[in-house]
């Protein structure tokens, strides 16, 4: 019913983006994809947030690590595709996007490594216009240009990656709790691909991090307007 009434106060223009309270993560999703409240947008939706990493040289970006458990290649092209348009939105003219895996080689018995490579041949081809691409790279090579150049790795942005897409939810999770509870990062996030942005934080969450959310979310209702 909480939804319900969201979705009314959204098509008639009185708010321009959703923030979960007390509802669970899941009930809330469940009124979102009912039909009958008209709030999904057409695509997958994803997430996308954030870290502020004392004594990194720049804010990294990391998707999808809420919605989708287990992303397809072809999940996580529109997964992609939601984070690239929204950085190009804020100003990023070309973000530098790390496919993370565990290995920088494919291997067919792990399939992100193989979706990995098919997400940089369609980089290739053009799919993903605006935006340098590489994969498949694990995460001390993406952050640290000397472990890349120790590990014989060529590729000229890393330590310079704006954008990590993690192989599932699990990954990306742990990854950034990992990263606000131990390294101390701040954080912002929000879900793309819905009619109005989502702001879904933790029930942990600080203060700062729900306003940061909630900035990065009155930028994508004007982004949505324009």
């Amino acid at each position: 019913d909480v939804v319900a009434k969201a979705a009314e106060l959204v098509h008639a223009g009185e708010i321009h983006m959703l923030m979960k309270g007390k509802i669970s993560t899941g009930d809330m999703f469940k009124g979102i994809f009912k039909k009958e409240t008209g709030l999904r947008g057409g695509q997958l939706m994803s997430h996308l947030v954030f870290k502020e990493i004392p004594g990194a040289r720049k804010i990294i970006g990391i998707t999808d690590g809420a919605l989708s458990i287990q992303p397809s290649c072809e999940d996580k092209k529109h997964i992609l595709s939601n984070a690239l348009d929204f950085m190009h939105g804020i100003g990023y003219e070309c973000p530098n996007v790390a496919v993370l895996c565990a290995i920088e080689k494919v291997n067919p018995k792990m399939q992100e490594t193989v979706d990995a490579a098919e997400l940089k041949e369609a980089w290739k081809r053009g799919e993903f216009p605006g935006c340098n691409l590489e994969g498949p790279i694990s995460y001390d090579i993406a952050v640290s240009a000397e472990v890349a150049a120790r590990k014989g790795f060529d590729c000229a942005w890393c330590g310079d990656f704006d954008l990590l897409l993690v192989p599932s939810v699990v990954v990306g999770n742990i990854l950034g709790k990992c990263l606000v509870y131990t390294a101390k990062a701040k954080m912002g996030s929000i879900v793309l691909g819905c009619k109005v942005p989502i702001i879904m934080g933790s029930r942990g969450a600080s203060a700062e991090d729900k306003y940061n959310s909630i900035a990065l979310g009155v930028v994508y209702a004007n982004l949505r307007k324009e």
